[in-house]
């Protein structure tokens, strides 16, 4: 594969290690554990919030929480 691909995919699989340890601090946080369903009515509210950038980001988890499905 090109050099440029191969960087570009590293570059890819850091962000997502990130949001994993994001996530896994986020779950200590309200005493989850990972494999739990720690959600609440937060991501409903930020997706219907009057800010555009909370709906982004609603938006975005919710997609990205489907994508981890069983």
């Amino acid at each position: 594969m090109p050099w440029k691909f191969q960087s570009d995919m590293a570059r890819q699989c850091w962000d997502e290690a990130r949001h994993v340890e994001i996530y896994a601090a986020v779950l200590d946080h309200v005493d989850g554990k990972i494999g739990e369903f720690a959600e609440n009515v937060m991501l409903f509210e930020f997706a219907y919030s009057d800010d555009p950038a909370e709906r982004v980001v609603g938006v975005n988890r919710c997609l990205e929480g489907l994508a981890l499905g069983p």
